[in-house]
């Protein structure tokens, strides 16, 4: 290290404001090696790559041939991209014309089954309403034809107690009258000698 250091030309170089500047021959690069990209040492915690010394100052600056061997990378990349985002607007377009026609499938086909249940429903509920309207016109029919039964036996029942009474009120009044009858009518004896 002695040696190094005495050499003319090696020594530890630095600029105020611009970071660290090392150089690649200085006696810090003899001793410690060359700069990796991405890293400083022996500075401390304080200094980062941002703050790019000299020495690895070829990590961050781009060649001319590693320049334009990016700028193609890059623009294969775009092109890439455009592609990619080409296919990408072509699948959303055949997937939203899919969900469209599969959407009018789906309401072609429920129309389809909710009319043909509402003329289920209609053809049920005509069918229970002509079942109950019969029930009914029987269970009416029936009631009526049993009160018209119970009135007509009643209705018989008072003629012919009526009957009874008229006939029971005939028999006293011919009984009654059947004295008088006979005293008026003039005797047979008297109109067969006539």
């Amino acid at each position: 290290m002695n040696q190094i250091l005495t050499q003319e030309g090696r020594s530890l170089r630095g600029e105020h404001g611009e970071g660290i500047l090392w150089s690649k021959n200085d006696v810090f690069a003899q001793v410690m090696g060359a700069e990796r990209c991405g890293r400083l040492r022996g500075v401390g915690f304080g200094p980062t790559p941002s703050g790019r010394s000299g020495s690895n100052l070829s990590c961050y600056t781009l060649t001319s041939s590693s320049s334009s061997e990016t700028t193609h990378r890059i623009t294969e990349l775009e092109t890439s991209l455009a592609s990619v985002m080409d296919q990408l607007s072509r699948s959303e377009e055949r997937h939203q014309e899919n969900l469209a026609q599969a959407l009018a499938q789906s309401d072609a086909w429920h129309e389809e089954q909710l009319t043909e249940a509402l003329a289920q429903s209609d053809a049920k509920h005509q069918e229970q309403l002509i079942e109950a309207l019969a029930k009914a016109l029987a269970q009416s029919n029936a009631k009526h034809q049993e009160q018209l039964i119970e009135a007509l036996t009643q209705s018989n029942a008072k003629h012919q107690e009526k009957m009874t009474e008229m006939m029971l009120h005939m028999k006293e009044m011919f009984a009654q009258f059947s004295p008088l009858m006979h005293s008026s009518l003039p005797s047979q004896d008297s109109t067969a000698s006539k």
